[in-house]
């Protein structure tokens, strides 16, 4: 029977699944692991309808935020899929050393989404003041996070983008986004998400 695969995590985090399922009615739910050396993945059984539902997305979101308060996770994109435990059991075997670099990177990290939007600006970065804007906050950033990406910034946005956070560093990154989003003034707008696992790092 074809798979989720949610995540992969290493042999040192807990990985306790009673409190948390997948999409699905019963036994669909139902979340187990698959481990091969030092990785584990965990994945459940594919619901009968592979549309991407919206409580389907919440079911995903919310086995990853789980993982996450256990320690270190690499989340897969949602919906991914294998044919069965088999083919997940050979891709982790394969790819193992990808897998445990990547753990690596984003150990001790969470990732936060930050977007800023501007009353006046129709559309993106279209004008110098606000590309030196969307600059400013990204550098403001800068000493408190290990990596960021930027995603797209349509609408109103002058600047959208993730931050790697380390758990460290939290506090800071977080004063930093209260005293940014204070002197800026009312026509600036900071939308802050996290802590959320390295969705755009992966």
């Amino acid at each position: 029977m074809a798979v989720y695969v949610y995540s992969i995590v290493g042999e040192d985090h807990p990985v306790r699944l009673d409190a948390v399922r997948g999409p699905g009615a019963p036994p669909l739910g139902r979340l187990r692991t698959i481990k091969t050396g030092a990785l584990c993945a965990i994945v459940g059984d594919a619901p009968l309808d592979p549309r991407p539902a919206a409580r389907n997305l919440a079911a995903y979101r919310e086995v990853q935020q789980h993982l996450l308060a256990g320690g270190t996770v690499l989340p897969l994109r949602f919906g991914f899929r294998a044919a069965d435990d088999a083919e997940v059991r050979v891709v982790l075997e394969r790819d193992c050393e990808t897998y445990a670099r990547k753990l690596r990177s984003v150990a001790g990290c969470a990732e936060y989404r930050l977007e800023v939007a501007q009353d006046e600006v129709a559309a993106g970065l279209e004008h110098a003041p606000h590309r030196a804007l969307a600059t400013g906050v990204v550098e403001a950033f800068r000493p408190f996070t290990r990596e960021r990406n930027p995603l797209e910034a349509t609408g109103d946005r002058i600047l959208s983008v993730a931050f790697l956070v380390p758990y460290d560093q939290e506090e800071l990154f977080l004063a930093t986004e209260l005293s940014l989003a204070h002197q800026m003034g009312d026509d600036v707008r900071f939308r802050l998400e996290g802590p959320m696992p390295p969705y755009d790092f992966v």
